[in-house]
């Protein structure tokens, strides 16, 4: 690789400290930047609460009977939509058989217990917050919050759905705010107006794109898995899988900064995803060290979420909190992008010039 003659001409990046004391910076000078996810997370956390025993309720009511392998499967789809993937599977253990088979009386009672325990839960509204998804607990003021009762399949994935359309432009919203602010040191509403929409619609499409993707990745594995087993080598799909996560999450990498070229650089997805493959490469060192510190950081925030009781005034630090870290991470990823981008054109300058230098003589 040809370098250039004149290194000292060029400006060096900011490292990933500094990033991040700029992004904290930022924020500590703008305090609208907190304001939606503030909003969002303040609503969570004395809004409505959700109750699922109804639904869970009517879940085991439907088993009762004959044995029907297609309610069964919509009993685990139905449940999926209350409860993470694990949290399924580790209640449904005791319905399980000694041969693994599921057992429908079970299964019942698990469903019959889980109607008379389960707690109200918070709303999941994916944004940065201290309460989202929760089990909730009173507050601590004079005020009782309603409870949306949930009892069809169909309204739990309506809901589902919707949550996660606010989260998803939310966060577009959010990115765009703090995007305009690291870019100009200033909020525009035509800009954002403007801006948001067209990145919004290229964002969704790949969101749609990924989510026909990865069922057709799942069939694959299971053909694989399938074929593995009659020529004798069963687990292959498993093998398999284990390359494509740490494949798939390099790639996330890599890509990582497209949403920054959008919004910083004005581009569409595919040239915005060409340019954080460009700035990554450069700076595989410092990509990767400024999202584990986001990520450490991140987990830190998430074990106070553990410990801290829903309930009392301190909540509302929290809330506060959580609100000024994960905008100030978001702005020092802006920040970081945006020098670097800036040092790449400033290298790719110098390199162009490196060779027309030595290219002249020749002729």
């Amino acid at each position: 690789m040809i370098t250039p003659n004149k290194p000292h001409s060029l400006t060096p990046p900011v490292g990933v400290t500094e990033s991040l004391a700029l992004g904290l910076e930022t924020v500590a000078k703008t305090p609208l930047l907190l304001l939606l996810p503030l909003v969002i997370d303040v609503i969570m956390w004395v809004g409505p609460r959700l109750s699922f025993r109804p639904l869970i309720d009517q879940l085991g009511h439907s088993l009762e009977g004959s044995f029907n392998p297609s309610a069964l499967g919509s009993v685990l789809l139905a449940l999926h939509l209350i409860f993470p993937f694990w949290q399924v599977w580790e209640a449904l253990v005791p319905a399980f058989s000694n041969q693994g088979q599921i057992e429908i009386a079970e299964v019942i009672k698990v469903l019959d217990n889980l109607a008379q325990s389960v707690p109200d839960r918070y709303l999941n509204v994916l944004m940065p917050s201290m309460v989202a998804g929760r089990d909730a607990s009173a507050l601590p003021f004079n005020y009782v919050p309603p409870v949306w009762q949930i009892q069809t399949p169909l309204e739990a994935a309506t809901l589902r759905v919707a949550l996660f359309l606010i989260g998803f432009i939310s966060w577009m919203i959010y990115g765009a705010i703090v995007a305009q602010r690291i870019r100009e040191d200033r909020n525009d509403l035509v800009w954002l107006v403007k801006h948001v929409p067209v990145v919004l619609l290229q964002m969704f499409l790949l969101l749609v794109v990924i989510t026909v993707i990865c069922p057709m990745l799942l069939m694959v594995l299971s053909v694989v898995e399938v074929l593995g087993s009659l020529i004798g080598l069963p687990g292959i799909s498993v093998f398999l899988l284990m390359l494509i996560i740490p494949i798939g999450t390099w790639i996330a990498m890599f890509a990582a900064f497209t949403i920054h070229g959008m919004f910083m650089n004005d581009r569409n997805i595919f040239t915005a995803t060409w340019d954080s493959l460009r700035i990554v490469q450069w700076n595989v060192s410092s990509t990767l060290g400024l999202f584990m510190t986001i990520l450490i950081l991140i987990a830190a925030m998430q074990c106070v979420k553990g410990w801290l009781d829903a309930g009392s005034w301190l909540m509302a630090v929290a809330i506060a909190v959580n609100a000024f870290l994960c905008t100030g991470l978001l702005a020092a990823t802006f920040v970081f992008f945006k020098d670097r981008y800036r040092h790449w054109r400033e290298l790719r300058e110098e390199l162009l010039a490196e060779l027309e230098r030595r290219r002249i003589p020749k002729n």
